[in-house]
């Protein structure tokens, strides 16, 4: 199938904001009987440990959504947002801070809410249960050095199936990235060709570049036995988290969208930006 890139629309902010505004009321919630309210601190991670100490102080005016509202931390880091048992809770990354990474350079800016997992049975294995809703989903932050001006490095359609082609990838893109001077890496879809499990042989892969790595979904990298668009990317959100969130590195914000529909077991794709 001809692929189509996902969307990573890239614009100048206004100084100065990054850290500014209140948090709103807690938005209406979903019409879901499931419905819980996630509440949480962003705070600013002094040691990095990914956890909160006494001396670690909330962060207010922070963005933080669940995938349809937005709300800014209040005076004191404080969110408050509604989420469904299908939600992700995620952190826009404010101009001057950093989300921690993992071991494959994966931002974990995010909190999967799946007390049960995934709602169909995936070949892949979809979303992993999460369990109950913590009292606190708190995100973590720390200072960095940002300039205006920076160089990313942008992949679309690596588009690995084999772990053989990982390795020529490794051979003959990897390797000439290590040391760069880019300061993020983002695929904009199609991370791998259809076999899911390769998700993370891919990872750590590009995780030799040696920068924080953001991703998108392509066509390529759903769960096409899903019976529709919804679960359609549980595979891509165990691994990756939201598919469609923002950022912020110096003066540029960073939009990232999922715009591929899933039509159903045999009936393919289009191209589609939800309501969400």
């Amino acid at each position: 199938m001809r692929s189509l890139p996902a969307l990573a629309l890239i614009g100048t902010i206004v100084p100065g904001v990054a850290l500014a505004g209140t948090a709103a009321a807690v938005p209406t919630a979903p019409d879901d009987t499931t419905a819980q309210t996630a509440r949480g601190v962003v705070f600013n991670d002094v040691d990095r440990d990914g956890k909160r100490d006494a001396n670690e102080p909330g962060l207010p005016g922070v963005s933080v959504s669940n995938g349809r509202d937005v709300v800014r931390t209040d005076a004191s880091g404080a969110y408050a947002l509604p989420v469904s048992d299908q939600t992700i809770v995620f952190v826009t990354k404010p101009s001057g801070w950093m989300v921690p990474v993992d071991d494959a350079q994966l931002p974990q800016f995010y909190y999967r809410h799946y007390p049960t997992g995934s709602p169909v049975a995936l070949k892949y294995g979809g979303v992993k249960p999460t369990g109950a809703l913590p009292a606190s989903v708190d995100f973590p932050l720390h200072r960095v050095q940002e300039p205006a001006a920076f160089n990313a490095i942008l992949f679309a359609d690596p588009q690995t199936k084999s772990l053989a082609e990982i390795a020529d990838m490794e051979k003959d893109v990897v390797e000439e990235l290590r040391g760069t001077s880019a300061s993020f890496g983002l695929t904009v879809g199609d991370v791998v060709n259809d076999p899911l499990d390769l998700f993370a042989p891919h990872n750590a892969a590009l995780a030799k570049i040696g920068i924080p790595w953001w991703n998108l979904p392509g066509n390529h990298d759903m769960d096409y036995d899903a019976p529709t668009d919804a679960n359609a990317t549980d595979t891509f959100k165990n691994v990756y988290g939201p598919t469609d969130y923002s950022f912020e590195y110096g003066r540029t914000h960073v939009i990232a969208l999922d715009n591929i529909r899933h039509l159903g077991p045999g009936k393919g794709y289009d191209g589609y930006v939800s309501d969400a």
